[in-house]
């Protein structure tokens, strides 16, 4: 079975794909560490983010792999640990930028479906269900005010030890929002078929409850 969960940056879609795979059993694909391993390997090789040949190299040979060490998820790409090394600020707008290289998208399609091939799995990120997986058994696409993800953001920032002002993040959370909705190759939109979640005001794991029921009656 494949569950798909699209939505903006700080929407809430890690968290709850996270603990929606955990709780249904399934594996989690976070197509957006990914993307900010990408960016990451480019930065380390000194290749700028919109060369879209050296990039897409990148990708083409990326070796990446979800792990779970001592009860914590872990990333690692081409066998370096990335998993905190990904979530800074500045690579988290260089993931941005790179998802937008057609090539680079086309070069991680495969590989991403490679993930479903024989298990069940959640996959989240900006087009899970309308270029990756259009046939999956469920979409959810969750979304939020531009307010409070950006508190989020800061939040997640504030517990890795980096103060970050506000309207910096603010800032660039409306930056990413508009470079992922506009750019030509798979733009941020919600699949026809997905079910639209406001996490606004719902606790994550209210919101986990909600999305296993959704799940759990398709799934026999």
């Amino acid at each position: 079975m494949i569950v798909t969960i699209d939505g903006p940056a700080g929407s809430g879609k890690s968290t709850a794909a996270k603990l929606l795979a955990e709780k249904l059993g399934f594996f989690h694909l976070d197509t957006g560490a990914i993307y900010r391993s990408i960016a990451y390997i480019a930065k380390k090789k000194g290749i700028l983010w919109d060369n879209e040949e050296g990039v897409a190299d990148i990708a083409g040979s990326l070796d990446i792999d979800f792990r779970v060490e001592n009860g914590t998820r872990k990333v690692y790409a081409n066998g370096e640990d990335v998993t905190e090394l990904i979530r800074l600020p500045e690579i988290s707008t260089g993931s941005s930028d790179v998802a937008k290289l057609k090539k680079v998208r086309e070069a991680l399609v495969d590989v991403q479906r490679r993930f479903a091939e024989s298990r069940n799995i959640v996959a989240e990120g900006r087009d899970m269900g309308t270029v990756i997986f259009p046939y999956a058994d469920i979409k959810f696409y969750l979304d939020a005010s531009i307010e409070i993800r950006a508190k989020r953001r800061q939040l997640e920032l504030r517990l890795k030890g980096i103060e970050a002002d506000f309207d910096k993040v603010l800032e660039d959370a409306r930056k990413r929002d508009l470079q992922d909705s506009k750019r030509d190759v798979a733009p941020l939109r919600m699949a026809e078929d997905a079910i639209l979640i406001n996490t606004d005001n719902i606790g994550i794991d209210e919101m986990v409850e909600l999305l296993y029921a959704e799940v759990k009656k398709r799934w026999k």
